[in-house]
């Protein structure tokens, strides 16, 4: 099966967090005046609130089976749009600051022709950094099957641990259109130099501070 955003997976947990970061920023001198709204406010305020998660996962849910009806072995499919509608499912592990080691498992029973370009970026399942690649990679998915690849990439999150062996990453999403053209500018430079450029638009260190 699937797996759902992760907004979905837990309706009831989504409008609790909601309510109590409300409750927390509201003035203490707004409190007292709270007992005086009365209690059918807050419940319809909930299940609108959950009214609105729901009609969003039915829209996620038809355009997902469109996208499903209509996918081909012949056209190229950008990984990003395949994994927001969770017809694959990235992953990897952290190898070094330079490359990581990748796995794209297809959940669909169609064979894919996948394309991944630069600034796309697997998400941190822990407190490492996040990575984005350099370099565009192409690859074909069987039918619920499972392709490894190793590929060249840079931390975006400077004050974040540099990943290893035992960090892992699920998903990926796409790095700003400022990095894009960045990574697709530094093809063929070092790879230090490419780090040095990423933390510098990312968390906008000076020369000084990459080098230290």
């Amino acid at each position: 099966m699937h797996k759902l955003p992760p907004i979905y997976r837990n309706v009831a947990s989504v409008a609790a967090v909601a309510l109590l970061l409300v409750i927390r920023f509201i003035p203490y001198e707004l409190v007292e005046y709270a007992a005086l709204i009365p209690i059918s406010w807050f419940v319809t305020s909930a299940v609108l609130l959950v009214l609105l998660l729901v009609i969003r996962y039915v829209l996620w849910k038809k355009k997902r089976l469109r996208l499903l009806s209509v996918l081909n072995s012949y056209d190229v499919y950008d990984i990003l749009e395949l994994w927001k509608y969770r017809l694959v499912l990235p992953r990897a592990t952290g190898q070094s600051i330079t490359h990581i080691d990748a796995e794209v498992q297809n959940l669909t029973g169609k064979r894919l022709q996948v394309i991944m370009h630069p600034g796309t970026y697997f998400v941190s399942s822990g407190d490492h950094q996040n990575m984005v690649t350099c370099d565009e990679h192409y690859f074909v998915l069987r039918k619920q099957g499972t392709e490894r690849f190793s590929v060249s990439a840079a931390c975006i999150n400077a004050e974040r641990p540099i990943p290893g062996n035992n960090d892992y990453f699920e998903g990926v999403a796409k790095v700003s259109n400022n990095l894009i053209r960045f990574l697709k500018g530094g093809r063929g430079e070092d790879s230090k130099v490419i780090q040095a450029g990423v933390w510098a638009i990312t968390d906008r260190y000076s020369k000084q501070e990459i080098q230290r």
